[in-house]
């Protein structure tokens, strides 16, 4: 029996005595169980269930439809939201990704065995009573990522679990057991039927393990690698290898959790010749547009020497997001001792075009144009590049005294 007074768990426990009292039984299940054994910080609450959807929605008052032909049932509960999931079992995976079926059953140790990992398949009772079907406490205390029953099973079940182990494995810094080790790289191949989108989130969070150092190479052992959008005469060793030097000074402090930290640095190492071909190679992987622009922006900044960086026309370039992510990135690797690189951005006479003390019209007025031209693109880019370079003051008054001189 376990302590169950931390506060999510705490808030969530009416809901498991709730459940009990008609007669059903309820159990905290999932990620949460996991890192509370772990003594992390736990998230999300997911309870699993004897009682059928619509006994809970029965019970409670306020629930909404999720997945209720798989189970799952979103019960509102004193300003919080919870995943309630009726215990189950699952047919064939014809597409490697969701059961054909579900059969709702009303026993625990069933249901168990639809889970991933062992660490994953651990549940608590509102008693504070660990339910485990399949070695995962032993598993926690091995710091071991072992799948549930056959791993080619589950795998072929849903193929993108091979993934998560390699996720798990750099976010817990646990070891893959071996057979299940061997069954990913048996069954790598599968992991070309799973969509993109679901893919990169899991590698992304691979990438951001706090981990990475001593467990990025899950990824050369899998051999996933050679069914991922990785370029064809990739050195795979090499690239782990950059990576993990990159990752280790800024696990301490959780910066790698940053996606654009993690995807910037990969596209640095990887070498890409053009933007264009930068932002082609982004996409494969279902990156928003944003990441896309901000990752090559990061990477453009760890291509300048620091010297060069901090030349206000550089700066000027970049968002102050992407400069105090690299500031920081510079100052956990020793490249940096102090934080000039914010100090010399806060400089700048202008951080935007907005911050400019003329606009286009104005300059349309001061020369008696009716309609604008070249001539006055070109005069906003020449004031904009001087205020920035600090070769003219960003005043009004000095900036036409400017224009008069030099149509003059």
């Amino acid at each position: 029996m376990i302590d169950l007074s931390e506060p999510l768990f705490q808030q969530a426990l009416p809901l498991l005595t709730i459940i009990e009292s008609h007669g059903h039984e309820a159990y905290f299940v999932g990620g949460s169980v996991r890192d509370f054994l772990l003594g992390k910080t736990i998230h999300d609450i997911d309870i699993a269930t004897s009682a059928t959807p619509q006994e809970i929605k029965a019970i409670f008052p306020a629930t909404i439809d999720v997945g209720i032909e798989h189970g799952t049932v979103i019960v509102r509960y004193k300003g919080g939201t919870y995943e309630v999931t009726t215990f189950r079992v699952e047919g064939k995976y014809s597409d490697y990704r969701r059961p054909d079926r579900v059969d709702f059953v009303r026993n625990l140790e069933q249901d168990t065995l639809r889970r991933d990992f062992t660490i994953n398949a651990l549940a608590i009772d509102s008693k504070g009573h660990v339910f485990d079907y399949h070695g995962g406490l032993k598993d926690l205390k091995c710091h071991l990522i072992r799948a549930v029953g056959n791993p080619h099973e589950r795998f072929q079940e849903d193929a993108l679990r091979m993934l998560r182990a390699l996720r798990f494995s750099t976010q817990l810094g646990f070891t893959i057991d071996k057979n299940t080790m061997s069954a990913i790289q048996q069954l790598a191949f599968l992991i070309e039927n799973i969509a993109m989108e679901r893919i990169q989130i899991e590698f992304t969070k691979y990438l951001q393990g706090h981990f990475f150092s001593k467990k990025g190479f899950s990824l050369i052992q899998s051999e996933l690698y050679h069914y991922l959008p990785f370029p064809n005469d990739l050195n795979i060793d090499q690239l782990i290898t950059s990576l993990e030097k990159d990752f280790e000074p800024i696990e301490t402090i959780k910066l790698s959790n940053h996606e654009i930290l993690v995807w910037g640095s990969l596209l640095y190492h990887l070498d890409i010749q053009t933007r264009e071909l930068e932002q082609s190679y982004l996409r494969k992987w279902k990156h928003s547009n944003a990441l896309i622009n901000n990752a090559i922006a990061f990477k453009e900044c760890r291509r300048l020497d620091i010297d060069e960086l901090v030349m206000p026309e550089n700066l000027y370039r970049f968002d102050r997001d992407i400069l105090t992510l690299i500031e920081t990135f510079y100052l956990r690797h020793g490249r940096l001792s102090s934080t000039r690189i914010t100090e010399a951005y806060l400089r700048l006479q202008i951080k935007n075009i907005q911050e400019l003390a003329i606009n286009g019209k104005q300059i349309m007025a001061i020369l008696e144009l009716e309609r604008g031209g070249p001539i006055v693109g070109k005069l906003l880019a020449d004031i904009e590049r001087k205020v920035v370079t600090g070769s003219l003051n960003n005043e009004y008054d000095e900036i036409v005294q400017y224009i008069n001189e030099k149509m003059h």
